[in-house]
């Protein structure tokens, strides 16, 4: 659960179209974190992280779902603190849902830690769009209802961070085997993914580490 360590309070992790069939077709995850009381003074402070998911189903319509996870011990496993903070299901009516239930949690923690992780690498790509924080809070000239119109509207907005190139059209939805008209490989995403690797004594140990996303062919972007 070390991973697990969004960088501010409260944050949305909106998936993309294509990727949501991977994400038990989850469109939004929201991530709020907070701090419990101490356990003692060796464990420290406790924390929680609680996830909100927005499912868009059809004929708009939402469906949201949330759950906490209450850390108590770091080390321990993303997927089996997920099945604890879930409980159990005694009801065979409910059978069905619960394992979509777990499903689902397991699809929507897995892809916030990799995104996490993504954003804690030194040379991610990240735009920074202040829409709410560098809006204008002071309209002069205009008269009380309209000065609260333009503020409502305000409110509406939020800070965002654009992960990737500024010109995503330039690659967006090119694969790697796909050529351009002058024959050279296309702009693409390699995916980021967990691999275990050799290390020790003749690498005879493993560990897990995290590759993350690169593009690939980037100087064809400055080209177009």
């Amino acid at each position: 659960m070390g991973l697990l360590r969004p960088p501010v309070k409260a944050m949305c992790i909106l998936v993309p179209a294509e990727q949501r069939s991977r994400c038990a077709d989850v469109g939004a995850i929201f991530v709020f974190t907070s701090e419990l009381e101490r356990v003692d003074s060796a464990a420290g402070a406790r924390r929680a992280i609680t996830l909100n998911t927005m499912t868009f189903r059809s004929a708009g319509y939402v469906e949201e779902r949330s759950l906490q996870l209450r850390i108590d011990d770091e080390t321990c496993a993303v997927q089996r603190l997920v099945s604890e903070s879930m409980g159990g299901c005694d009801d065979e009516s409910r059978v069905d849902d619960y394992k979509r239930g777990l499903a689902l949690w397991s699809f929507a923690v897995d892809y916030t830690v990799k995104t996490l992780l993504y954003l804690s690498l030194d040379d991610t790509v990240i735009s920074h769009d202040r829409a709410y924080s560098s809006a204008p809070r002071t309209f002069l000239g205009l008269g009380r209802r309209k000065r609260e119109l333009r503020l409502a509207e305000v409110e509406q907005l939020y800070d965002r961070c654009i992960v990737g190139p500024a010109r995503a059209t330039d690659w967006a939805g090119a694969q790697a085997d796909e050529l351009g008209l002058d024959g050279q490989v296309s702009p693409h995403w390699r995916r980021g993914h967990f691999r275990q690797q050799a290390h020790g004594p003749q690498g005879k140990q493993r560990k897990l580490i995290f590759i993350k996303q690169t593009l690939i062919r980037t100087d064809r972007l400055a080209a177009g």
